[in-house]
């Protein structure tokens, strides 16, 4: 029995019919500039493999000069496009493209052009460079570029295109009176702000046919002082859905919010509320709307779907964690997903420094093609010393490789280090992780012993074939004069419970 009967019921979004609810959004990885690559085709074709049902690839540039990600701005891109699509198609997933003009966003240290936006306030994040106001016929040119960049994606095969009207790029600009002070008919009244999204997807229209899905990624509160809140929000939602718009998915805030949106500190399903005051406002139209933002786990989506809070539930890096999420879900193995922890170490840290996607839980990220766990040529005996999160993942992949596993841990528990960490206020999550480590390792067939100090004799008595040493590091202590008093302690000991006092000096 199918134990999540709405999360995996089939869903029309205008005439695309999508065979689960779950939406893999657009999430940059850093594995393409420009021209799809193998490695963007391997990532993807693991997520549609896995069982996602709508998998939206981005985010893709509509104007030349903007290839620090993959492009649709010209006819020379549809070749690759058009095999991303097919790659994603063979495993039953649906597929769109996702839209983007950076805006005062654009990173000017790549591009060395000059920045445009709606009105010329520069953003306090990234380039920080004050960009130029675009002049009407500007705005027309890029709407244009907008439905250009659309007809090429359905040329390639795509089932949808999404405009990404959130997180702080080029519509989200014109939309909000803290970015748009323009005083003609695209400024002032936010009728006139959402015009140029407005006129956008009329254009796109004319492109691509009215029967062809048209979807956005809208912010339902941008989250910034002076910003659109839900309120406004609601009224762009009822316009898109005048002009044909057939799927929306909510998300929260800007880049350049400071307040919490993806963290580990945001409850689980803490920005539904917007998806749900969005569906309020499309009450009575067809228009899809998808949840967002630290929805992680199955038992929470379907909630949000019996409830009636959204029609579609958007997993971004819970399918880079887990690539076979929804597949798992599905079957009824909820134990064996490996759970997204929010922690953005591997993700959006990583890719606002400039470097590619990978994932603190998933190793296997963007090496889809190059890490597979296949059956040994040849059955060793392993002995691994340590139980920390390395020695847990690498005896459970030797294990289900065909090796016969032990894995000793001096402690009386498994977790190493991020038992410490997972004890730090706002980090409970991490606790997580050492969870379905040890669940994993054990399921696997790993013999796990605690308490047991790994010595020579020991090894003697094993025999293995192979010693992997996953010891982890100790604090490193410094050499000042009266580190060495009672009353001065390292932070591990606090974090297992020592007191302190509270007069305390952290050095």
């Amino acid at each position: 029995m199918n134990p999540f009967p709405i999360l995996f019921s089939p869903i029309s979004i205008g005439r695309m019919v999508v065979r689960n609810r779950i939406v893999m959004p657009a999430l940059t990885t850093g594995y393409a500039f420009g021209e799809v690559t193998d490695q963007l085709k391997h990532y993807f074709e693991a997520r549609a493999k896995g069982g996602a049902g709508l998998i939206v690839v981005g985010i893709a540039a509509v104007e030349k000069g903007t290839e620090y990600v993959i492009s649709a701005s010209d006819d020379s891109y549809i070749p690759g496009l058009r095999e991303l699509t097919e790659t994603i198609h063979v495993h039953g997933a649906k597929t769109a493209l996702q839209l983007w003009h950076p805006g005062r966003y654009e990173f000017v240290e790549i591009t060395g052009r000059e920045p445009v936006s709606a009105s010329d306030i520069p953003p306090p994040i990234f380039s920080r460079v004050k960009p130029r106001a675009l002049t009407v016929p500007e705005i027309k040119r890029i709407e244009e570029e907008f439905a250009q960049a659309a007809g090429r994606a359905k040329e390639a095969g795509f089932d949808a295109v999404e405009f990404i009207g959130s997180a702080g790029y080029l519509i989200s600009q014109f939309l909000s009176p803290v970015t748009n002070r323009r005083t003609d008919e695209y400024g002032g009244s936010l009728e006139n702000r959402m015009r140029f999204l407005l006129e956008i997807v009329e254009l796109t229209k004319e492109v691509v046919g009215k029967d062809f899905p048209l979807m956005c990624r809208l912010s339902g509160d941008e989250l910034i002082p002076g910003g659109n809140t839900l309120s406004e929000m609601k009224m762009v939602a009822r316009k898109l859905a005048e002009v044909g718009i057939s799927a929306i998915n909510v998300t929260a805030g800007w880049h350049e919010s400071r307040v919490p949106m993806i963290t580990m500190e945001v409850p689980r399903g803490g920005y539904v509320y917007l998806a749900e005051g969005i569906k309020e406002a499309l009450k009575g139209t067809e228009v899809r709307v998808a949840a967002s933002n630290r929805i992680n786990e199955p038992f929470l989506a379907e909630r949000i779907l019996r409830e009636g809070k959204a029609d579609l539930i958007s997993m971004g890096r819970a399918l880079v964690a887990d690539p076979e999420f929804p597949k798992k879900a599905q079957e009824g193995r909820v134990e064996d997903i490996v759970t997204c922890v929010a922690c953005c170490q591997g993700c959006f840290d990583r890719l606002f420094e400039g470097r590619p996607l990978t994932c603190m839980v998933n190793p296997g990220v963007g090496r889809e093609a190059e890490v597979k766990v296949e059956p040994a040529v040849k059955k060793k005996r392993v002995l691994v010393v340590g139980g920390g999160p390395g020695g847990l993942k690498v005896a459970e992949m030797a294990a289900l490789r065909g090796h016969q596993v032990i894995l000793c841990e001096e402690d009386g528990e498994l977790g190493g280090q991020l038992n410490l960490a997972s004890v730090t206020p706002g980090r409970e999550e991490l606790g997580t992780v050492v969870r379905e480590l040890a669940l994993h390792a054990k399921k696997a067939g790993v013999e796990i012993r605690l308490r047991t100090k790994v010595d020579a004799d020991m090894v003697e008595e094993i025999e293995p074939d192979a010693v992997v040493l996953a010891t982890g590091a100790l604090p490193i202590v410094p050499s000042f004069p009266g580190v060495d008093l009672p009353h001065v302690v390292q932070a591990w000991e606090v974090l297992k419970g020592r007191e302190v006092g509270k007069r305390v000096v952290v050095v």
